[in-house]
């Protein structure tokens, strides 16, 4: 099930939108997309319909297709970890030690870069689906 969310038209850059989504009530403990710093995120996004800045518009989120790619950012830095651990285990506790801390480090640019790709596919971003009129407001949970 695809979950839709309402929010505005930020700007545009060629055929990629950006969107202005902002925290509500179903967000309230979650801070998974950062929404701990800041009341508002602005995402890329694709559009199956012609809209401009300012224009509010119904988002379906990629939820199904994105949840397989966090998995990487969970055993990335594992298995990083314990490739620095098992390389240096003949030379001592000290190396290896020293191993487990720079396979750590070199595990952050490797997942920055697969979040960089991952960013670049159609198929993880969010897709502006319907244009909404600025003075009707969708009722909770309400699709188009």
């Amino acid at each position: 099930m695809e979950r839709i969310e309402y929010c505005t038209v930020h700007s545009r850059k060629k055929n990629r939108y950006y969107v202005k989504i902002v925290k509500n009530a179903k967000c309230e403990g979650c801070k998974a997309c950062g929404f701990g710093r800041k009341n508002h995120l602005i995402l890329p996004a694709v559009s199956k319909v012609d809209c401009e800045a300012g224009d509010s518009v119904a988002v379906a989120m990629p939820e199904k297709q994105v949840k397989g790619s966090y998995l990487y950012l969970y055993l990335l830095p594992l298995i990083f970890l314990f490739a620095g651990l098992v390389i240096p285990i003949s030379v001592g506790e000290k190396a290896m030690f020293l191993g487990g801390a720079i396979g750590l480090i070199a595990s952050i640019p490797v997942m920055y870069l697969i979040e960089r790709l991952y960013r670049r596919r159609k198929k993880y971003l969010p897709v502006i689906v319907g244009k909404l009129s600025n003075t009707e407001k969708p009722l909770e949970g309400e699709n188009i």
